[in-house]
């Protein structure tokens, strides 16, 4: 994607040589060195915004030695649900399916605050292992986008699939326990009430 113009002018070389570099030994661009003089930069990236993760691609051009020397780099990251990602939208191109984040898993940013908060993990990383890829993520039946580790499916009888969180497994087995009670109430009281109607008799 980085263009470098009139290689000729400025290298006094082809740019035939200046595309096969050969590559300082032990320098890296980022290092401070006199030899290393930064001729351009293109950075093409996804940011979050209030977050400092970053995804995308990032190229630079610098002259070594007397050479012209590029980089090519792939930012990307693991995320909480292990996938790793170099872009925030998913995308299905013939027969390549590439992952994008779906958002944050409600249940895994409460825990990882708590791990910030006690400095057991940095903000980079709470910030990263909060997301869940487009693949993972699934919304609740409360309506909460979750990861893998923080809903259940239930299958339905038309085919389909229910998601639950921990908060919608919590309701739903207070749902079933208030059920329960109602019934045996039910039952109680309806024996008796048909116990007093035939004594009435």
């Amino acid at each position: 994607m980085v263009v470098i113009n009139l290689l000729k002018w400025i290298f006094n070389r082809s740019p035939k040589n200046a595309a096969n570099p050969q590559m300082p030994q032990n320098i890296p661009p980022e290092m401070p060195d006199p030899n290393i003089i930064p001729l351009e930069s293109y950075a093409e990236t996804d940011s979050i915004i209030g977050t400092s993760l970053k995804v995308g691609l990032v190229e630079k051009a610098f002259k070594s030695n007397g050479q012209l020397v590029r980089t090519h780099d792939n930012l990307k990251m693991i995320i909480g649900c292990k996938h790793l990602i170099h872009q925030l939208q998913a995308e299905d191109q013939k027969e390549k399916h590439t992952l994008g984040i779906a958002g944050i898993c409600v249940y895994c940013e409460q825990e990882l605050q708590q791990l910030l908060k006690k400095g057991q993990i940095s903000q980079f990383d709470a910030e990263r292992l909060s997301y869940v890829c487009s693949d993972c993520a699934r919304v609740t039946d409360s309506g909460e986008l979750c990861c893998p580790r923080h809903y259940k499916a239930i299958s339905n009888s038309d085919g389909t699939e229910t998601y639950l969180s921990s908060e919608d497994i919590k309701e739903q087995k207070r749902q079933d326990t208030i059920q329960i009670a109602n019934n045996t109430f039910a039952i109680l009281f309806g024996s008796n009430n048909q116990s007093k109607e035939q004594s009435d008799e």
